[in-house]
């Protein structure tokens, strides 16, 4: 069979949609009948039956704006584009009271954009993705920490902002280890589970 190429939403959907092309291209298994290839033996009659069930989504094709759109809560929102700017505001404003917060909302909304234009341009090959990331990575906490700190935010809202922003600094700084340890797969893949 042919490769299958690996697109935006098949980073949302772990592998279930086509469409936009990355450079990264995987040949199908050529394990030996019988042998184990995952959760389950090659060839039995479970993988046979994934098989036929997952083929026929891998193929299916989407409009590339609908893509994206269904790329949006898989893909996006776990890169450092969308956790070290539009989240920690999105929080902070939704643990400001009623009716404030206006500018935590606004710079939510900016910091998604600018985020998402960055993540799809690189996805797309528009702009290097390694680099805009990299920058991401130094503009992103330094607009929500200022947004946080402005007039108008409640101590409770800079707070929740303020940890949202720990936690994902923590999670990021705590997987570096592991994805090198791992080569970049998912533990699974690289356990042979």
């Amino acid at each position: 069979g042919a490769p299958e190429a690996f697109s935006c939403s098949h980073l949302a959907l772990g592998g279930a949609l086509g469409g936009l092309r990355l450079r990264r291209q995987t040949q199908p298994s050529s394990a030996p009948r019988g042998a184990m290839g995952g959760l389950w033996t090659e060839g039995s009659a479970l993988d046979r039956a994934d098989k036929r069930v997952s083929g026929a989504v891998f193929r299916l094709r989407l409009p590339e704006m609908v893509e994206l759109l269904l790329s949006v809560p898989g893909a996006f929102m776990g890169f450092p584009h969308a956790f070290f700017g539009p989240t920690p505001l999105a929080l902070a404003w939704l643990a400001s009271p009623a009716g404030g917060g206006g500018s935590l909302a606004v710079g939510a909304v900016a910091a998604f954009l600018f985020g998402a234009s960055v993540f799809y341009a690189g996805l797309a090959g528009k702009v290097d993705f390694r680099k805009s990331t990299k920058m991401v990575l130094l503009v992103m906490p330094a607009i929500a920490l200022s947004l946080l700190a402005s007039p108008g935010v409640t101590a409770r809202a800079a707070d929740v902002g303020r940890l949202s922003l720990s936690c994902a600094a923590l999670a990021v700084s705590a997987t570096i280890p592991f994805k090198a340890l791992f080569d970049r797969q998912r533990p699974a893949a690289a356990l042979n589970l």
